[in-house]
């Protein structure tokens, strides 16, 4: 199993602005550890006699849907995935500080 210690997890954490309780901590350091682990035995295939392809079609694979336009959603609906709003409208953080 490939280890990934609770103090870089943390500072992800950080990065990514998100808060966990140390038994979510300890379910993501397995989870994680899991998809290393992945990774790791993905990286001993042989792909050495594959094509390298630039684009899916060239494999024959047309993954693109037709663009058909839809309804909007109604402004409530759209608003109870938002964690936060203002005045009818989704309140996000900061980016930019007013110095600029």
């Amino acid at each position: 199993m490939v280890d990934i210690d609770k103090e870089s997890i943390k500072k992800l954490s950080q990065l990514c602005r998100l808060e966990f309780s140390d038994e979510e901590l300890n379910s993501l350091q397995a989870s994680f550890g899991d998809i290393l682990e992945y990774i790791a035995q993905l990286s001993e295939v042989d792909v050495t006699e594959l094509a390298p392809y630039s684009h899916m079609e060239e494999q024959g694979i047309d993954l693109l849907r037709d663009d058909e336009p839809t309804p909007p959603l109604e402004r409530a609906q759209f608003l109870e995935n938002s964690p936060k709003q203002i005045a009818g409208m989704v309140a996000v953080p900061n980016v930019m500080s007013k110095n600029v």
